[in-house]
């Protein structure tokens, strides 16, 4: 497939799934389009084999909720929520959402039917907020984008040009969520996508450390994403800098860690380790920049190149991972 001539490699925000999947519902009735809508509506409204929509209204933004769709069918009253995410995550909407789909059903009645609906990653902690959301009177069901590809897999080779490059777009997000191979790049979202499984199922799962923290996520900076790999030694009663890998600084098989103090608000805690900042220019094994209200960052590898396989890049991370250990030690001590 040739991504340069499908829409939504370039359309790649949440506004736009929001359109297609309003689009692709309202058109429930359309001969090319029926199969991909039902499919669909089928699984997120539970659609009896012969329940039939006899008529559909969506609304986008109704009280926030990113999507809003009214259904009457040849047996009953439908009212489906959809929190629609590509690569964003749960930020505590759904609690809120909820107040107002309770007045929904108590004023009309309608059978509730509220669904998560992601075609990017979901983690562990993501489900558990959007699992710990649900009430009584409404539950929250997760649509990952596997459970998508499959509803909607069929419809591949669809005459209608937007159907079949949505179905093919979701497909390459679907193989980046699952490839574990070290990715080439950091330009695009699918780019993010997959140095995000990268970090979470191939180089975690191998670094020693059970009494550190590990873990990656997305961030923005501007206009230049990145997926990071955090790595922070507890400490609970002392803040602590923290060893950073970004992909951004990982591509053409490059490699560069950083000792960063971002979470450090106590500038005399920083300034009082200057035995820390002394053993980082002694062992020489990281430039070292001393902290400013400007720059946070205090030591900063040299870039290695030609770290090609996963096996190079664990071992390189392994270094540094067990250089920063040391270093904390330091620090905690000083």
């Amino acid at each position: 497939m040739d991504n340069k001539r499908n829409l939504f490699f370039f359309a790649t925000k949440e506004l736009t799934q929001d359109a297609f999947l309003r689009w692709l519902f309202e058109n429930y009735d359309d001969p090319e389009l029926e199969g991909a809508a039902y499919a669909l509506l089928r699984a997120m409204c539970k659609l009896e084999e012969d329940e039939i929509i006899m008529h559909l209204d969506s609304t986008a933004q109704w009280h926030n909720i990113d999507i809003s769709v009214w259904i009457q069918t040849n047996k009953r009253k439908i009212a489906l929520f959809i929190e629609d995410k590509t690569y964003s995550s749960e930020h505590n909407q759904l609690t809120e959402y909820n107040k107002h789909i309770k007045k929904r059903k108590e004023k009309y009645g309608e059978d509730i039917y509220s669904v998560y609906y992601k075609i990017g990653n979901i983690d562990k902690d993501e489900e558990d907020k959007i699992e710990a959301a649900g009430t009584n009177i409404n539950k929250w069901t997760i649509f990952k984008v596997d459970q998508i590809v499959g509803l909607l897999k069929d419809f591949s080779t669809s005459r209608n040009m937007l159907l079949r490059q949505y179905v093919e777009y979701v497909a390459v997000v679907h193989n980046a969520l699952f490839s574990l191979q070290k990715p080439k790049d950091n330009k695009t979202k699918m780019d993010l996508v997959q140095w995000k499984t990268y970090f979470d199922k191939v180089i975690i799962p191998k670094l020693e450390g059970k009494d550190e923290l590990f873990w990656a996520w997305c961030c923005k900076a501007g206009q230049y994403p990145y997926v990071l790999l955090h790595i922070e030694k507890k400490c609970d009663d002392k803040q602590i800098p923290y060893l950073e890998i970004t992909s951004r600084d990982c591509v053409d098989d490059h490699f560069v860690a950083s000792i960063l103090t971002y979470k450090i608000t106590d500038e005399k805690l920083l300034d009082r380790n200057a035995a820390f900042l002394k053993k980082i220019e002694d062992d020489g094994l990281m430039s070292h920049f001393r902290h400013t209200k400007s720059r946070k960052t205090i030591g900063k590898s040299p870039l290695h190149e030609g770290v090609k396989t996963t096996e190079e890049f664990i071992k390189v991370t392994g270094e540094y991972i067990r250089y920063y250990l040391e270093l904390m030690e330091t620090w905690i001590s000083e």
